[in-house]
């Protein structure tokens, strides 16, 4: 991997408002990008999981021993972006939160949890070395569909740094 760009773009315009007549445009720009390496700013591996919940179902991602796309265990000792996407066709929120067995906690806490809606996306970014350790007793994340009469799917892409 050569470099990973992450750009994000969210504009705001609301029409005829006060006080410039013809709309107000409000604007956040996000724009990262990671060289690779393992230090700050950089990373070496991705990790990509799709998953398909049942209703009221639970699924673990587990941040080391889950596959990479080469089809090698991702061996992350850090990440740098979290992201998770959540189908349109969702029926509720899915949540991701530490699991019981090796609970990773650096993205909600220990008891946190994320809940992501139906076409919801949420992205974190951590680039500074060394911000987001992920340990052999603190890798596992547990998603939860929590609509308990539908299927979801929810995609987890994490960028970081392998051990």
């Amino acid at each position: 991997m050569t470099a990973t760009r992450i750009n994000l773009s969210i504009r705001s315009t609301t029409d005829g408002a006060a006080p410039v007549e013809g709309g107000v445009l409000s604007v956040v720009e996000l724009a990262r990008v990671l060289g690779s390496g393992t230090g700050s700013d950089q990373a070496d591996t991705v990790l990509h999981r799709r998953f398909s919940l049942g209703a009221g179902a639970q699924d673990v991602l587990d941040l080391q021993a889950d596959l990479d796309p080469y089809g090698v265990a991702a061996g992350l000792a850090e990440w740098r972006v979290f992201a998770v996407i959540a189908d349109v066709g969702n029926g509720s929120t899915v949540s991701i939160a530490p699991n019981g067995s090796d609970p990773y906690t650096g993205l909600v806490g220990a008891s946190g949890s994320l809940a992501v809606p139906a076409g919801g996306v949420a992205i974190l970014t951590a680039l500074a070395d060394g911000e987001k350790p992920i340990t052999p007793s603190a890798k596992k994340l547990e998603l939860t569909n929590d609509d308990g009469s539908a299927a979801a799917v929810v995609d987890v892409l994490v960028v970081g740094v392998s051990a």
